[in-house]
């Protein structure tokens, strides 16, 4: 018995270690919440040795990536995302951020302009990251630009039309994965529908 009670004592030391460090890191970031010390958005490019200490970044030195993907999977910035889309002007115009404060917690309330224009910025330095990251085995002519006969569904050499192309393939796999639901959805199911989270592991374990 004892045995045991020490292996599980030596089993806890490392949660406990690993604890230590999210406090530390965590009072890092809250002391960097003051005029001045905000840390800048990752420069464009990878960079080395994860400079910009993210929450589950890795030590790619993707930081832009990394910080564009936590945003855009933030909870309350899908909710306000999807307020806006759905009721327009008398929808969400800000995101609330409970964030701590010594003896406590608040929400923040950031403009949704304001999240909306950051993932922009980081979009563009997550761009320069990928693309300074090209593997010489990648394609020259992307497959999503090609239709099933081999011509380029729009110009290759536009941007906007790029984009738009991509736009339109993630909306038609929103439009199939729509189809593959039940019509009986509760109301939290219903948001999580229209939010784009079917087809997650965690919704589909809930729906069976």
């Amino acid at each position: 018995m004892i045995s045991g009670v020490g292996q599980f004592v030596q089993s806890a030391v490392p949660t406990a270690r690993q604890f230590a460090g999210a406090f530390d890191q965590f009072g890092n970031m809250f002391n960097a919440l003051r005029p001045g010390q905000v840390p800048p958005l990752p420069a464009p490019g990878p960079q080395q040795g994860g400079a910009y200490n993210v929450p589950q970044a890795g030590s790619s030195g993707f930081d832009a990536t990394a910080l564009l993907r936590m945003i855009m999977g933030n909870p309350q910035f899908q909710q306000a995302l999807q307020s806006a889309a759905v009721m327009g002007q008398s929808g969400a115009r800000t995101v609330g951020l409970p964030v701590p404060q010594p003896g406590g917690a608040r929400t923040v309330q950031v403009p949704l302009g304001a999240a909306v224009n950051t993932v922009r910025e980081l979009a563009e330095r997550a761009l320069s990251e990928l693309n300074a990251s090209t593997r010489e085995d990648e394609p020259e002519v992307p497959e999503y630009l090609l239709g099933e006969d081999g011509d380029f569904l729009v110009d290759p050499a536009s941007s906007d039309e790029r984009a738009a192309l991509v736009a339109h393939l993630f909306s038609m796999n929103d439009a199939a994965m729509r189809r593959q639901q039940p019509v009986d959805l509760d109301e939290a199911d219903a948001w999580a529908r229209d939010a784009g989270f079917f087809g997650t592991p965690a919704l589909s374990e809930r729906r069976r």
